[in-house]
């Protein structure tokens, strides 16, 4: 029996060619299964994390566009809004115009009705009525009348003196 217990030890140290053949192929066979079945659970993985980060780029790109939309309409309501003022802004243009021309008439009207102007008016009226008092030529010879009528003329003749001097001095 101890020959027989010694061959069973010698046959697990010296395997025979055909039993290390199944050693290796039983290995390989092994070392190939691990191999593929972290390979698959890697792909696995990663095709999770890409999943998870489809789904956050599809959110933010969402989001996005969303915000777009937002800034699109936001444009189109100041594209109106700019219209808008623009009509406005014309429109005032128009009627600034239209005060300055009629500023510079008022001006020029001004201009010629000037206090020179005035005062040469009023001396000439003034003149007329002292030489044709009241429009008509008096006839009466009575002695009140002609006072009167001196008085008057008195009176005409310093309003005439005090627009002469006011004429001399208005040209300063």
């Amino acid at each position: 029996m101890a020959e027989s217990s010694e061959n069973t030890e010698t046959s697990t140290i010296n395997p025979s060619p055909q039993n290390l053949w199944k050693v290796v192929i039983t290995l390989f066979t092994a070392f190939t299964s691990i191999l593929a079945a972290g390979f698959t659970a890697g792909i696995k993985y990663q095709e999770s994390q890409s999943n998870v980060i489809i789904a956050e780029s599809k959110g933010s790109l969402a989001q996005y566009h969303a915000k777009l939309e937002v800034a699109h309409n936001r444009v189109e309501q100041l594209n109106t809004q700019l219209e808008q003022w623009r009509s406005a802004y014309q429109k005032l243009q128009s009627e600034l115009t239209q005060q300055q021309r009629t500023i510079a008439s008022l001006t020029t009207q001004l201009g010629r009705s000037n206090n020179c102007t005035f005062i040469h008016e009023q001396i000439v009226t003034t003149q007329r009525l002292i030489e044709h008092p009241n429009g008509i030529w008096l006839f009466s010879s009575s002695k009140e009348v002609n006072d009167k009528e001196q008085e008057r003329i008195a009176s005409l003749q310093r309003r005439l003196e005090s627009y002469q001097q006011q004429l001399s001095t208005c040209n300063r």
